[in-house]
């Protein structure tokens, strides 16, 4: 049940952003990109044990493969908890 909220919330903040581009650049009289994007969801333990530099060798190579960090979303909202960290990069 959690995990199925996180993840609608996840695709509703991500629907905000597209449409927020869309109006921004229509405004600015910018033709729309034609870049296309892909997403990870990924669970990622920060603290407790067993966390011990983990999320650093995860988010590095995330980085490694072209993925950047969008959005952190945790239980509570509050850093240095458990979470989902949303990432895209290009297609």
């Amino acid at each position: 049940m959690r995990q199925t909220k996180l993840i609608w919330i996840v695709l509703i903040c991500l629907a905000v952003i597209a449409s927020i581009a869309a109006i921004g650049g229509a405004a600015r009289g910018h033709a729309y990109s034609s870049a296309r994007w892909e997403y990870q969801l990924t669970f990622i333990k920060t603290s407790g044990e067993g966390s011990a530099g983990e999320p650093e060798k995860t988010l590095n190579q995330l980085g490694s493969e072209g993925w950047e960090l969008v959005e952190v979303l945790t239980g509570d909202q509050m850093p240095g908890r458990s979470g989902y960290f949303l990432f895209k990069r290009s297609k």
